[in-house]
This record gives C-alpha cells, sequence and structure tokens, in this order.
C-alpha cells in the first residue's frame, strides 16, 4: 500500500505528489473531516487525519506515562525537575509521538510510505527504516526565504520580544537594561508572576479584590507586562533580579551531565521517549536547562529580597511561570494556581505543586477532578469577577451589531488555518449579507494581522472581503457591545460570551478530539454545538427559536474576598504568620540580638516589661547535646544546646520567671485556673536518648518539671535512631559524586558534593519519603545503604562511642518511664516524626493518632498535647491542625511564634512556642520570653499593613 505522509505546510494537490496514484494519504496536521472528504473526492483516493487516531484525554494520560519515565531523576539544589518541567512544555510533541505509533499499529511495518518534505528522521525512527520524500533537503535559500516569511509576519514589537526568548534566554542583556525595576519593598507582597498579558489580565483581577493587601506582578517578558491602573499592585521585571554566578553555571554543568546520564535511561524506556531522544526532539534541552537555571536563580534573588507571602500563578506550563510556584512549595509559602483560559487539559500530566486551585466554575471544578483527577479537597470555586448577564440571553437588533469570529493560532498546533477560514468564514459572510452586519475576525495575540488578512484573501472572494473586519484589541471582552453572536473552535471565550448573554457557537467537527473542552462547554451550557459547516446556516434560526438557558451559576461563581484571603494565606492564627525574612530584616535581627537586646537588659527594661497580661511563654528545646559530644555540624546540631549553657538558662529563667508544672498548663489552656505572672512552660522535642541521660539530671537538680514530646519510637525496648537522623548521617558519609536513587516507586537523581548539596539533598529526601507509611519510609531508608555504596559497618562509631548514641537514638521504653518517675509531662511528637505537610490524609491520621493509646497505656496518663514534626509554616496546614482537634488532644504546638495569650487560646491546636537554639545569648532569650521580641515584630507587621493600605 502506498501512502503520503502529507506535511501540516503542503496540500494534497500543490506539489510532485499529486501526479503520483496514493492508496492512502494521511494528514499530520487536523482539519475538519469535511475537508479530508473534499481532498479524497477530488483525489480519487482516501485521506484520512493522524488526528482520527487520537481519543479524548486519552493521548494527555499517555504523554503523562511518557513524562513518569524520567521524573525525580534530574533535580537540582532546589528541587525542581528538570526533566518534569522541560518535557511538560514539550507535550505537543509527545502527542504527535503517541499518535504516530497508532498510525504505525494501523498501517503496519510493510506499508510503502512516502513524505511530502523532510525531515523524515522521526519517521525512520518510527517505522526503523528509511523513509523517502519529495523535498530534498532545503537549500540554504530556502531556509532563509522560510525565516524571512514569518518574520515578516511580526510586529517590530513581537520581532525584538522573540530576539530577547532566543538570544537572551538567561536575562543577560535584560538584566542591565531593568536593574532600577528591582523594588527593595518592606510591604508584605502577594507575587503574581505572568509571561503574557491573557495571564497578566486574569491574575489582576483577583488581586482587585482584596485592595487591602499589597501584590507585586512579575513580567517574565515584555508581554506579561500591564501599564493601566491597580493601586495596590506593583510591577516588576524577572530581568531586574537576575544574576550570574559561577555555584549556578557549575551546577548547570552538574545538571547538563546528568542529562547525558537520563538519556540513556530513556533510551532504553518507552519507544515514544527513543524515537524523540533519536530523532533530536531534546537536542535544546542542556540550552533550555542552562537558561532555566538563571531564571531559578532570579526567582530564588527575588523570593528571598521581597517580602512575598503567598504565590497566585495563572500559567504553571510556561517554565518561568512555574519555577515560582515549585519554589513557594519548597519555602513554605502558600500558593495557588488559577487557570487563565476555560480550562486546562495539561493539568493531567503536571506535577501538583499549588496548594489551592481555583475554578472559575463548577464546569472547571468538574473537569478539573473528574478529567484531570486533581483531587477534590484541592479544588476550590471562585472567578475574580463573574460579570454574569443575570437577565438571561440578551435581546437586540442583528443590524445593530456584528458576528464575532474568534480566530486561533491553529498552526501552533499543526491544524490547518485555510482549512478552517474555508469552511466558516463564506458562511459567516453570507449570514452577515443577509443580515446587513459585519463579521468581526478577533486575532489571537500569537496570530499575525498580515499573515490572516492574506489568508481571507485567498478564501474569500472581493465580494465578501467588504463584510469583513480584522480586529487585533488585546481582549475579547472590548467587542462584546458589538457582538450579536461569538462563533469560535474551541475557545476560552465561550465563558465569556455566555456569562454576557450573547449566543455562542462551538465548531466541534474542527476541534481536535484530545482535550474535550468542546464537549464540556456543551455539557454545562456554554455555547452550542456546531457538528458540521452547514449549521452555520442556521444560526439566525437557532438563535430567534432556541430557549437558551443562562448558564453563568454554573460557569462562573464570583469569590468573595474572605474566601480568597483565606485560600492565600491558610487557616492558620495571623499571631503566627511567618514573613519571609528580607535583606534588610536580616541585618535588623543582627543589631537587635547583638547590640539593642544586651542594652535593654542591662538598663532592666526587658525585666520591667515582661508579661504585664496574663500570658504563657512556651520554650522549647531538642535536647541536650552529651558532654562529651564534639559538635559536627551546625545544620543538624544548632537546634541543641551543651549541658552548662542550659543549666545557665534554667536558672536564669527560674529568678526572673515563674516556671510552672506541665499540668498547670494543661489547666489554664481548658479554662480550669489561672496563671501566675511572668509564667514560662519547658518542653522538648524528638525524645532523643540525651534527655534522659544529659537533661533530666539538671532539671531535677533545679526541681524544674518539663513536657517531653515523643515520638513512636521511644515505645520500643532498645534506643532507636530515627530514620531522619540516619537518613542525614548516610548523606554526610557518602562519597561524593553524583547518584541516582531508585528504590521502590522512588527514583531521584543528585550530587553529593559540599556538605551544603548534602543538608539540601537531605531536606529535599525528607519532604519525599514523608509521603510513605513510617515502615515503608523505614525500609527505604535502610536501603540507601547500598545505593550510596557505603560499607556495612559505615556507622560503627555511631553505635559504639556513647556521646554519639545519646545524641542520634531515640529513649526507649525504660528511659521513658524514667522520665515518668522523675514528674515530668509527656506528650506526642507523632509515630515517626514525618513531614505532615507532604503526607497523605492516611499517613498523617496514623502519625497523629496511632500512638496515642499506647503511649498513654505505657506512662499511665491522658496524652493531652501534640507537637508537630519540624513545627514550621511550610509543615503544617489546616489539615493537621484539624486533625490534631479529631484526635481528641486538648491543644497542639506549633514551632515559632510569640507568647500564648488568652485570645490564642481559640487556635488551641496552633500554639505558638520560643525556639531556643545553642547559639542564643541570654540577652536575646530575655527578649523573646519578656515577650518584646514579637511585640515588634507584630508592631512591623502592622505598619507595613497601614502603608499598604
Amino acid at each position: 500500500m502506498k501512502v503520503l505522509l502529507l506535511n501540516p505546510e503542503d496540500t494534497p494537490y500543490s506539489g510532485e505528489w499529486q501526479e503520483h496514484l496514493w492508496d492512502l494519504i494521511v494528514d499530520l496536521g487536523w482539519a475538519g473531516p469535511d475537508c479530508h472528504r473534499r481532498w479524497g473526492q477530488q483525489l480519487g483516493t482516501q485521506v484520512i487525519s493522524l488526528y482520527d487516531f487520537q481519543e479524548p484525554i486519552e493521548v494527555f494520560r499517555k504523554v503523562n506515562e511518557i513524562i513518569d519515565v524520567g521524573r525525580n531523576q534530574l533535580l537540582d539544589s532546589q528541587g525542581i525537575d528538570w526533566w518534569e518541567l522541560i518535557a511538560a512544555v514539550q507535550y505537543e510533541k509527545l502527542q504527535f509521538l503517541c499518535l504516530l505509533n497508532r498510525l504505525k499499529e494501523y498501517l503496519g511495518t510493510s506499508a510503502d510510505l512516502t513524505a511530502s518534505r523532510p525531515p523524515t528522521n522521526l519517521f525512520e525512527q518510527v517505522w526503523d527504516r528509511r523513509i523517502p520524500c519529495f523535498h530534498s533537503r532545503p537549500s540554504r535559500r530556502m531556509n532563509w526565504e522560510g525565516r524571512a516569511g514569518r518574520v515578516w509576519n511580526l510586529t517590530p514589537a513581537q520581532i525584538v520580544e522573540v530576539a530577547f526568548d532566543k538570544w537572551d534566554a538567561d536575562y543577560k542583556l535584560r538584566r542591565y537594561a531593568n536593574l532600577q525595576l528591582r523594588l527593595r519593598n518592606n510591604d508584605p507582597l502577594v507575587l503574581l508572576p505572568s509571561p503574557y498579558v491573557n495571564v497578566s489580565r486574569v491574575v489582576l483581577a483577583y488581586a482587585s479584590l482584596l485592595p487591602e493587601r499589597k501584590f507585586l506582578l512579575v513580567s517574565t517578558r515584555h508581554s506579561g507586562k500591564w501599564k493601566s491602573g491597580h493601586p495596590n499592585v506593583l510591577r516588576t521585571s524577572l530581568a531586574a533580579y537576575a544574576r550570574s554566578s559561577r555555584r549556578s553555571r557549575r551546577e548547570a554543568e552538574s545538571l547538563v551531565k546528568g542529562w547525558d546520564e537520563l538519556k540513556r535511561v530513556l533510551l532504553t524506556g518507552l519507544p515514544e521517549l527513543r524515537w524523540a531522544t533519536q530523532a533530536g526532539y531534546f537536542n535544546d534541552f542542556a540550552e533550555r536547562l542552562a537558561a532555566g537555571v538563571c531564571a531559578r536563580d532570579a526567582w530564588w534573588n527575588l523570593l528571598r529580597n521581597e517580602p512575598i507571602e503567598s504565590v497566585l500563578c495563572g500559567d504553571d506550563l510556561n517554565i518561568y511561570t512555574r519555577i515560582p510556584l515549585i519554589l513557594a512549595k519548597q519555602m513554605g509559602l502558600r500558593s495557588i494556581y488559577c487557570a487563565h483560559g476555560a480550562l486546562d487539559a495539561t493539568l493531567l500530566f503536571k506535577q501538583r505543586y499549588a496548594d489551592i486551585y481555583l475554578a472559575k466554575g463548577e464546569m472547571e471544578a468538574d473537569y478539573m477532578a473528574r478529567i484531570c483527577r486533581v483531587p477534590q479537597e484541592r479544588i476550590e470555586i471562585g472567578a475574580p469577577n463573574a460579570r454574569a448577564n443575570h437577565g438571561g440571553r440578551k435581546e437586540f437588533s442583528c443590524a445593530s451589531r456584528s458576528i464575532v469570529f474568534f480566530s486561533q493560532p491553529y498552526e501552533v498546533y499543526k491544524g490547518r488555518p485555510e482549512e478552517a477560514y474555508r469552511e466558516i468564514l463564506p458562511r459567516l459572510c453570507n449570514i452577515a449579507r443577509t443580515h446587513d452586519c459585519k463579521v468581526i475576525v478577533k486575532l489571537h495575540p500569537f496570530e499575525s494581522r498580515r499573515e490572516r488578512k492574506r489568508l481571507i484573501e485567498r478564501v474569500l472572494p472581493p465580494s465578501k472581503r467588504s463584510l469583513i473586519e480584522i480586529s487585533a484589541c488585546r481582549f475579547a471582552s472590548e467587542l462584546f457591545d458589538k457582538a450579536w453572536f461569538g462563533i469560535s473552535v474551541s475557545s476560552s471565550v465561550a465563558l465569556e460570551c455566555a456569562q454576557q448573554g450573547i449566543p455562542f457557537f462551538n465548531c466541534g467537527w474542527l476541534e481536535p478530539k484530545d482535550t474535550g473542552y468542546v464537549q464540556q462547554f456543551t455539557k454545562f451550557g456554554a455555547g452550542q454545538l456546531l457538528t458540521c459547516p452547514e449549521e452555520i446556516d442556521s444560526i439566525p434560526k437557532l438563535i430567534r427559536e432556541t430557549n437558551l438557558r443562562d448558564p453563568s451559576s454554573l460557569l462562573c461563581e464570583t469569590i468573595n474576598s474572605k474566601s480568597l484571603e483565606r485560600f492565600m494565606f491558610g487557616d492558620l492564627p495571623s499571631e503566627v504568620q511567618k514573613a519571609v525574612p528580607t535583606f534588610a530584616s536580616k541585618v535588623a535581627g543582627r543589631l537587635l540580638r547583638r547590640v539593642f537586646y544586651p542594652s535593654l537588659s542591662k538598663a532592666g527594661y526587658l525585666f520591667t516589661r515582661a508579661n504585664r497580661f496574663q500570658s504563657l511563654a512556651v520554650i522549647t528545646y531538642h535536647g541536650v547535646l552529651p558532654s562529651s559530644y564534639q559538635e559536627e555540624d551546625r545544620f543538624i546540631d544548632g537546634g541543641m544546646v551543651r549541658t552548662d549553657a542550659f543549666r545557665r538558662q534554667l536558672r536564669w529563667l527560674k529568678s526572673h520567671y515563674c516556671v510552672i508544672d506541665p499540668e498547670a498548663c494543661h489547666r489554664w489552656l481548658m479554662g480550669r485556673g489561672d496563671l501566675p505572672s511572668r509564667a514560662v512552660l519547658l518542653t522538648c522535642d524528638d525524645g532523643l536518648l540525651s534527655t534522659a541521660t544529659e537533661m533530666l539530671p539538671v532539671l531535677h537538680e533545679e526541681q524544674v518539671k518539663c513536657l517531653f514530646f515523643v515520638t513512636g519510637s521511644s515505645l520500643c525496648e532498645h534506643p532507636v535512631r530515627p530514620w531522619y537522623l540516619q537518613l542525614y548521617l548516610l548523606l554526610l558519609c557518602a562519597p561524593r559524586g553524583r547518584t541516582v536513587v531508585q528504590v521502590d516507586s522512588l527514583r531521584l537523581h543528585f550530587n553529593l558534593g559540599s556538605r551544603q548539596e548534602r543538608c539540601a539533598v537531605w531536606w529535599r529526601l525528607v519532604k519525599e519519603l514523608s509521603k510513605y507509611p513510617a515502615d515503608k519510609r523505614q525500609m527505604i531508608v535502610n536501603q540507601f545503604l547500598d545505593v550510596l555504596r557505603l560499607p556495612r559497618e559505615w556507622d560503627l562509631s555511631y553505635r559504639q562511642e556513647p556521646s554519639l548514641r545519646e545524641r542520634y537514638t531515640t529513649l526507649s521504653r525504660s528511659n521513658l518511664q524514667q522520665l515518668v518517675d522523675a514528674g515530668m509531662a509527656i506528650g506526642n511528637h507523632t509515630l515517626s516524626h514525618p513531614l505532615l505537610s507532604q503526607s497523605s490524609d492516611e499517613v498523617s491520621w496514623k502519625e497523629i493518632a496511632g500512638t496515642q493509646a499506647e503511649l498513654q497505656s505505657v506512662i499511665g496518663t491522658p496524652v493531652w498535647a501534640l507537637a508537630y514534626p519540624f513545627g514550621d509554616r511550610g509543615s503544617i496546614t489546616p489539615r493537621e491542625i484539624s486533625l490534631a482537634e479529631q484526635a481528641g488532644y486538648d491543644c497542639a504546638f506549633l514551632n515559632f511564634g510569640g507568647c500564648v495569650h488568652r485570645q490564642s487560646l481559640k487556635q488551641r491546636f496552633a500554639l505558638p512556642r520560643l525556639h531556643i537554639s545553642a547559639r542564643m545569648g541570654i540577652a536575646e532569650i530575655e527578649a523573646l520570653v519578656s515577650g518584646l521580641d514579637w511585640s515588634l515584630r507584630e508592631q512591623f507587621a502592622r505598619y507595613r499593613f497601614a502603608a499598604a493600605s
């Protein structure tokens, strides 16, 4: 069977191939079935489209399967998966490969294939043989002519922007022109990253709902900039924060080496990946990688230097706007995704980094949950401005209005714009002539006015061209006042028209079947479905006779400002909200600790100021270092104190404050008693063995009681090493070099070099492993011994040396009883100390509630308090707070914040604590416990809020 593979830039009757007889012509682009039927009749052969082989949504799921092969194997120091990031952008190429594979199954391997033009190397990879083509390799002159033609279709501004995108992707030039745009701002900000004006429009619409909050619109390219006034929105460019460093260049080089290793994995994976790699689909991967690392550094620089509180992203497919979403998750910032279009099928294969997925209405929420399988609990409904026409369909004279055809950049998706125009425009012109109105062709921002004008001249005779008006206005809403009805091929403008009561019609016969958008639009009343070109002629009759229902309540539901505030900033109490430290705040912090607080302490101010109101300072330690222990690592040991420092701090607290019994604190929290003036409660997390050997004797000596939070490991008969400490020690002892980890379903690719790099890898692994149940997580950690190529006796010193054993193992059941016999109180620190925000609902519940009953049976008293593991803002979500209450605890503690006041008792499951670390002096501790430190933070926050308003 002779088969012609027809390139989307060719037609079956305009080339050398028309002189040959073909058994089958396969159109590698997409057009309507009427087009292929017409071609078949003219040529006397069968014509099909490659896109006839796709089923709704299934191709996207296949793309996810392809991307999944390389996930978590090309991670950088910030935990960004560069394979997933870059491969997702090229999903259309991967879709094309999936369809070619289906075509191969349909044709078999014996078909006589010929391509209309090169490149044929992809077809040769798929069919594993040489595929001839009619056009020989294009000459240099033909290449230049083709490029010149494409440039001619662009405006000067578009040419400049494309040039910068291509040759200044790392902002080496643009950063110098944008340095003045760096803000040096101190007001709390919500970050709005945007690559295009359509994205800017959506996120700014949400920003307008919270005028008391300040937002920062960061454009990654010129087309994302917005000039119209939003008084609560600051504007800057990502280029202003770009910088170049040796470390980044070295990391980029290391990632490129990792990419070379990953390519070998891809070649042995799915056939689509092998074909793509061998055909050169990923030849620019290293270049994209280098530019992406520069963009990552620019975002990191911005997030470090500006007080960003949360991120609202309108496009998480674009690499440059997806990176801040990932970094926000790593930094514990709240993040929200709101699709700038009507629906987003790419959610089927993108990793989900946002905390909340905002759907504009029931239609989008249904698509997210049913089609894209986004967890229901992460979907919230709320549009920025529904602008619904609550009176139903508008009634007006068609003579005073125009037909609006919303065009699309069809060729970007291998479509045939000329065939779409040929099937739609002549019929629209007939309607316009009959009803004495115009046809407005509204161009997409990616379309060229010059090229579309030439296309219209080809498909319409002069008598009909006079009825056409081309509009390149930025937004479809600018044409609503002129619209009689709208028509398009799967455009999100269907929602906007439906909201305004403007009849809208979807050309369903022209839509590729991959997304299912038109079916979803029709299901929820966002326009009527047309199944063939002939139905266009009946549109006026349909408008007159059909009772179009008002679907606005299903399509868009305006969000109220309180809900948006809750989504952006979570349900944690305002007094424990943690702001991102800026450079200025870091300098101020050093001055406070080293100069201001010591001076106030010597002057006696901190003593006289302390606790004028009935409140409680809850101090938390993470243990005492064994006396013979030599400090190895500031990162892992910085949260603990030495025995002499602990004794000194305890004596100072006793002389200046009233250190209360944990049971007295419990009675006060439950409203069954009062607190003495200057009340302080001691707590200690993690339940390490050194608390019994080093901390307990000092507490007994000073006659002070402490509330110890222990994990499920302390229920064992013998001391055990917690999984997160074992993991850290494994990484610390592992040899230098790049490592590929493939354990169970976990696949990671990282570099073990400096101690800082190892710390970053450890934290990334903690987040990944926290997704697993405790027993499976421990099993995976045990397998790291072989993965990291360590000898069996790698931890001999940690097991034999008493000080190391006390430092890195937990209390046993007998040690726990020793604490109880000494009068200490015991609280729960979860089953195995995971990062709860990364765990599933089932795992989180088992961690919080699983050991409570057994712990109570061992100590013989109720366990009334819980301390969240890690305890910072990024480790806690409203889910954990709710689970702690459901599990029957009376209160739960965080690991940051100020003092506990009476009004804090309404949030008993998110009580703040003051963390004491190894490097704190008495003056800084006095400022913390007196409430001055947190009071200064709150006053500064109120000042910034007032300035923002």
